[in-house]
């Protein structure tokens, strides 16, 4: 099983102030062997792979108040991959037996105001959030049974490559009264440095990695 995104947005203008530009990318393979019997008279290969192409660019908006958004870019990303035997499956082979889980993610997130005009202002935001899955296994319970098999091999791989860019407005930003979404991604992810919290920044880049890697034969899987 096999899906591929490819996918790409440039920006546009909310409420005619923001440039702005937003893409989420959703990928999900599996192979399910739950409670069937299988019969290969030669090798058995279960080989799931996912990958995930995505990117999100925007240049400045017409905003000239430093107190409010000027550009924001954020790409979503959920890729999973997925393999494997479990149940009362029945499996008999004459040769080898593979179960494999491959996922790979590559996403570019680019929030660019610094090509605004000398009265551009306002903060810049770009934000990658990025989910993985990937899971190769063989969940056995008592009434599992593979026959005939030379070897068994289970295996999972996950690689994740994303870059996140923000460049200022050529006015940069200050604290707002109302709250900007730059100011709130800035105090969920708790931003600051030693010297304490940042509350406000004229441009601020967030990669968030979520990814859960395992390759296991069990009867009591975590």
């Amino acid at each position: 099983a096999t899906s591929t995104l490819d996918l790409s947005v440039s920006g546009g203008e909310l409420a005619d102030t923001i440039g702005i530009a937003g893409i989420y990318a959703a990928s999900s393979a599996e192979i399910v062997s739950d409670g069937v019997e299988l019969t290969a008279t030669g090798n058995l290969s279960m080989a799931a792979s996912s990958t995930v192409m995505a990117a999100a660019s925007t240049g400045a908006g017409t905003s000239t108040d430093d107190d409010s958004d000027n550009a924001i870019a954020v790409t979503i990303v959920d890729s999973d991959a997925a393999a494997f035997i479990s149940g009362d499956s029945v499996v008999s082979v004459a040769g080898t037996v593979e179960i494999s889980a491959t996922n790979n993610v590559l996403s570019s997130t680019v929030a660019d105001a610094s090509g605004g005009s000398e009265t551009s202002a306002g903060a810049v935001l770009a934000l990658a959030v990025i989910g993985q899955t990937t899971s190769a296994y063989i969940a056995a319970t008592t009434s599992t049974t593979i026959n005939g098999a030379d070897s068994i091999t289970v295996a999972a791989l996950s690689n994740s490559t994303s870059t996140t860019t923000a460049k200022s407005s050529p006015g940069g930003a200050s604290e707002s009264t109302g709250g900007t979404n730059t100011e709130a991604q800035l105090s969920r992810t708790d931003a600051g440095t030693s010297e304490g919290s940042i509350g406000v920044a004229a441009a601020v880049a967030i990669t968030d990695i979520t990814s859960n890697t395992r390759a296991y034969i069990s009867t009591d899987p975590w």
